[in-house]
């Protein structure tokens, strides 16, 4: 069994922080994401895995090198012109030869294994197993019908859903598919698209055989997802303090507190936070729930909720930041008087906003 990992792509609904990184590489809970698929793959027993990088993939090679550093192999697979799901996965063929595969969507994190799709595809005349979750809102996602563990039909974003059952990133394939993909025609939006591909598995007289994750499930391609899926894994997280806590300081239960950090007399840290390495958290701010705050960064005097900072960010003076994602090397400055000043935003990195 091989896995593929889809890290390409332009990442277009997180600009500005894609404009010249892959998006694979943001972090979540101070993780980059593509870290999630990598180690769901591992803990499923696959350590052979090629990972399909695009115009942005040099980041994505320094991150993952050759897989030794997390006991995996990895084979690189570029896709200079991203043109669609199953174009990215036909481009591994060679990489996977025969063996059967299953494909994680490099932006998709769940809370349980995947060891149930590597385990339903074993079953004989299983051409395709896909994991699918139930959604509030159907429409964003590749819907399926099922009779029983059989998809019967599927539709790319329909504007009325026959079902709130809908495609996660997790699947699995058998050699079958490359077949498959060799014979689509691109899409209205130019793209060879996933769903088409799964009902040319089904036209061969395979079964395509659904999975059920009853746990969450995200696709963390934009910002309100992105934080979302940071929401609901700090809310997992262990208390380990690492750092320095000044008398005076206040920290809630549980948090996580990385090496050369300090938290400053004065400052408030609380429950469902985690802070990198070498951070600063001074005199009066506060970093509060469901924020992530990257190694290197100083909070100072601002108030930090709910949001994704990422690396030797500077947020400084009366600041009520929320909901918000802040890219490496930015910096914010707000008043050194008066009420704190609400802000929600993207900022990219290395920009400079003063308010």
């Amino acid at each position: 069994m091989k896995g593929l990992i889809l890290a390409s792509g332009y990442g277009t609904r997180l600009a500005p922080l894609t404009a010249s990184g892959n998006k694979h590489l943001l972090p979540i809970a101070n993780k980059p994401m593509v870290l999630y698929g990598l180690e769901a793959l591992k803990h499923a027993g696959i350590e052979d895995i090629g990972v399909v990088i695009g115009p942005f993939g040099e980041g994505i090679e320094r991150l993952l090198g050759d897989g030794a550093s997390h006991s995996v192999r990895i084979t690189y697979i570029k896709q200079p012109n991203p043109r669609g799901i199953a174009e990215a996965i036909g481009m591994a063929e060679k990489f996977i030869g025969r063996s059967p595969f299953v494909v994680y969507l490099g932006d998709n994190i769940l809370s349980e294994g995947i060891a149930p799709i590597v385990a339903a595809g074993s079953a004989e005349g299983v051409g395709c197993v896909v994991g699918v979750s139930k959604s509030p809102d159907p429409s964003r996602f590749g819907v399926v019908t099922l009779h029983g563990d059989t998809v019967t039909d599927i539709e790319e974003k329909p504007a009325r859903p026959k079902s709130n059952m809908v495609l996660t990133g997790i699947l699995l394939f058998k050699p079958d598919v490359f077949d498959v993909i060799k014979r689509l025609r691109p899409s209205a939006r130019g793209e060879l698209e996933l769903v088409d591909a799964i009902r040319g598995i089904a036209d061969k007289g395979l079964k395509v055989k659904a999975v059920s994750f009853d746990g969450w499930w995200r696709d963390a391609g934009s910002k309100e997802d992105m934080l979302d899926t940071n929401r609901l894994i700090l809310e997992t997280i262990k208390n380990r303090i690492d750092g320095k806590v000044e008398r005076g300081a206040k920290v809630g239960r549980p948090v996580v507190i990385g090496k050369g950090s300090i938290i400053r007399r004065g400052a408030e840290v609380k429950a469902f936070t985690i802070i990198g390495n070498g951070c600063e958290i001074g005199n009066d701010a506060v970093v509060g729930s469901f924020a992530s705050i990257g190694d290197g960064t100083k909070i100072l005097g601002a108030d930090v909720s709910s949001s994704i900072v990422m690396r030797n960010v500077v947020i400084g003076g009366r600041l009520l930041l929320t909901n918000s994602i802040v890219g490496d090397m930015a910096e914010m400055r707000g008043s050194s008087k008066g009420k704190r000043k609400r802000v929600e935003l993207v900022l990219g990195q290395q920009s400079r906003l003063k308010l």
